[in-house]
């Protein structure tokens, strides 16, 4: 695609081939906008359920110091690896194998997750167990029917929900541990 004048913008190049993630669906937007409000430079962030790695590269390109991601899929593992070479961040984001995430992904800034309700539900004790005191959790693939269910998981395993997003029906919750 040609690029319009960008006038500060960030410019994520992505090839998903069969992974989610183009930057299209409304639960990526909401996601990218969490991550353009709430990431901050040298911030440790993680990437749960990273697709082609779009939320990755642009949480390195709006500043994290270190992203770490995984898919619980070895072909989008594949191709987030292969879209973190296209925008030069190898140094910076590093996508794990499923064993070597939970190693590698500890006190975390931010961690975020576009997944389904459900497994972030499933998810969240351990995600508590991932970020710092203070950091932040954004979350999406959530529709609108589920979004109570999952910030009552959230507030009970300790976090407080600091915004809802919304576009159409699905739901992206920014939490704080």
């Amino acid at each position: 695609e040609e690029l319009p004048e960008t006038n500060n913008k960030v410019i994520v190049e992505i090839d998903p081939g069969q992974a989610f993630g183009t930057g299209g669906h409304q639960t990526t937007r909401l996601c990218l906008a969490g991550l353009d409000r709430y990431v901050e430079p040298g911030m440790l962030v993680a990437d749960i359920g990273t697709g082609s790695g779009i939320l990755a590269i642009a949480a390195a390109k709006l500043g994290a110091a270190k992203v770490h991601a995984t898919d619980i899929d070895s072909l989008p593992r594949k191709i987030a690896r292969e879209n973190v070479k296209l925008n030069h961040l190898e140094g910076t984001v590093i996508i794990h194998e499923m064993d070597e995430f939970p190693v590698a992904a500890v006190d975390c800034d931010l961690v975020v997750a576009n997944i389904i309700a459900m497994t972030i539900i499933e998810l969240t004790p351990d995600i508590y167990g991932m970020i710092i005191p203070g950091g932040l959790f954004i979350s999406s693939g959530i529709v609108d029917e589920r979004c109570d269910e999952v910030c009552t998981a959230l507030t009970e395993h300790g976090f407080t929900i600091l915004e809802i997003m919304e576009e159409e029906i699905w739901r992206a919750i920014v939490a704080r541990k």
